[in-house]
């Protein structure tokens, strides 16, 4: 599934043609590779940043790996569509996988990263580990807190790094527990513009 409806004009960020297939990169410090989303479609822009879209073509591989005919530790075609924010200058990225998922199911995945780096056709996080995690029944977690811990002397992690990870999981984690924007209606929006609802 291609998303079917009208893109946004481009917005004023300009780093990409909206409408186009561009590939999400998370790299461990200083640059091994972690997890790339590809492709993924440029919806548009907002208040928030900028939103892209993955379908059933985006494939989630973790380091280097070729896509495998099935799914595997290494990487997965995705089932469901999902939206995912890239926050200019922010230091996290938002993952909404729909509305009406199973109560188990996860809703809402932000990880913390460094500041997004924008290629003509990629862009790129620095994976800070720590993930606040929303599932469908309301449920509102952390999320490996004792690998950041453990990264923060094994991959060197500058101080301030370390200082803006901590806030930023914070201020996260009390946004979505109120259902701040972008947590509420602009996902879903967004969400429902990849579908055509």
């Amino acid at each position: 599934m291609v998303p079917s409806t009208p893109f946004e004009p481009p917005g004023p960020a300009g780093r990409f043609v909206h409408g186009a297939s561009v590939a999400a990169k998370y790299v461990r410090h200083p640059s091994t590779p972690h997890w790339r989303h590809d492709p993924m479609f440029v919806l548009g822009e907002d208040e928030h940043g900028i939103w892209l879209g993955g379908t059933e073509r985006t494939f989630l591989k973790k380091g280097e790996v070729d896509p495998p005919t099935d799914r595997s530790e290494a990487g997965f075609f995705v089932d469901d569509p999902f939206v995912q924010l890239v926050v200019p200058e922010g230091w996290w990225t938002l993952i909404f996988n729909g509305p009406d998922r199973p109560p188990e199911r996860i809703s809402h995945y932000v990880d913390i990263v460094t500041p997004p780096e924008f290629g003509p056709a990629e862009v790129r996080w620095v994976d800070l580990d720590l993930d606040i995690i929303r599932q469908a029944n309301g449920d509102l977690f952390v999320d490996d807190e004792d690998e950041f811990l453990a990264h923060i002397d094994l991959l060197d992690y500058p101080p301030m790094w370390v200082d803006r990870a901590r806030s930023e999981a914070a201020r996260i984690y009390l946004a979505m527990e109120r259902s701040d924007e972008p947590f509420g209606a602009a996902c879903e929006s967004w969400w429902r513009r990849l579908v055509g609802g």
